[in-house]
């Protein structure tokens, strides 16, 4: 794919191969949803969440820190934006 992520729907952007680029072996592998990767990291490693497109900055600020609250992840996680 080519462009903005951010210009993709979600299902858009699940049909996409983040895999091949590294290794033929991961040819296919579809890139994760935030969820995935918070369920995967919870109790391993600590998360930098970066909020991008200001526009939409604060909604999505708010889902996310739901998300990392929902898995009690709150002090495992860190969220931040940043807006010239």
């Amino acid at each position: 794919g080519k462009g903005r992520v951010a210009d993709l729907t979600l299902e858009q952007a699940q049909r996409l191969d983040a895999g091949s680029w590294f290794d033929p072996r991961f040819a296919g592998e579809k890139p994760p949803e935030l969820g995935e990767v918070l369920d995967w990291a919870k109790d391993k490693i600590h998360v930098v969440i970066e909020v991008k497109r200001k526009t939409a900055a604060e909604s999505s600020g708010k889902e996310v820190v739901q998300m990392v609250r929902d898995r009690g992840m709150s002090d495992q996680v860190t969220v931040m934006s940043f807006d010239h």
